[in-house]
């Protein structure tokens, strides 16, 4: 049943039909946490748990012990949040059914049509000119997609791609993204995951979202970027950064 979402604004993005579908896939193998807030509440009156069991109309999480919901939450509509490792997805959907009969109690709520992921940039991003490109190597070879640099940041990079290039990329897929930055002759080569696909309106092009992976044998490169980029620290956040 299609839901309202209730605060759009949290929203970087909603994903395709096919892209739901891979990572409702994932949450259910690998038994994801969601969370449930009704409609109206804050979310510290969220119902969490984990995914046990799906359907092709629903999925149910089971409680923790001794969560005891009520049943007017049925047919309540809720905003649910679900947490796939460092990601966040957000949907719409409404409470079908508590089964308070088996221990651990569980809760069956709308499989949704359309997922949302959330906003996660933390580092504010800097315009680069289209004469910037981009190159993405997916891991073992598979493949090389070449893009223009849109912007980048100590915390990822954008750029613009065509859509039949992006449709071969994944998000979650971890890739190798070089690239050069204008008036700067050195090569920053660094693993990064995919993290959003937005079209670009009237255009057959992507602006595909990746953020770096940094690992401790990065220092360099991450001086490197930074004072490459102008920022004072590789820490620094901006209140401003959407």
């Amino acid at each position: 049943m299609p839901t309202t979402l209730i605060r759009p604004e949290r929203f970087a993005q909603p994903l395709d039909a096919r892209q739901t579908a891979r990572l409702l896939e994932l949450a259910v193998r690998s038994q994801a946490r969601v969370a449930l807030c009704p409609q109206g509440s804050d979310e510290a009156a969220a119902w969490s748990g984990t995914i046990v069991a799906a359907a092709p109309e629903s999925l149910c999480i089971a409680l923790p012990a001794g969560a005891t919901p009520p049943s007017t939450l049925i047919s309540m509509c809720c905003e649910a949040t679900l947490h796939l490792g460092p990601d966040r997805y957000v949907f719409g959907t409404n409470v079908m059914a508590v089964i308070d009969t088996d221990t651990p109690v569980r809760m069956e709520f709308a499989r949704p049509d359309v997922l949302y992921a959330t906003e996660r940039r933390r580092f504010c991003r800097m315009k680069t000119r289209p004469s910037c490109s981009v190159r993405i190597t997916q891991a073992g070879d598979a493949g090389c997609e070449t893009g223009a640099l849109f912007n980048v940041g100590m915390g990822g990079v954008a750029c613009r791609i065509e859509r039949e290039a992006a449709d071969r990329l994944e998000l979650g897929e971890r890739v190798q993204v070089a690239f050069h930055l204008e008036n700067d002759t050195r090569e920053f080569n660094l693993a990064a995951v995919v993290r959003s696909k937005t079209p670009l309106d009237g255009q057959d092009r992507i602006i595909l979202g990746m953020e770096f992976a940094f690992g401790e044998s990065d220092p360099i490169q991450r001086r490197r970027l930074s004072e490459a980029l102008g920022f004072p620290s590789a820490t620094q956040r901006s209140e401003h950064d959407v």
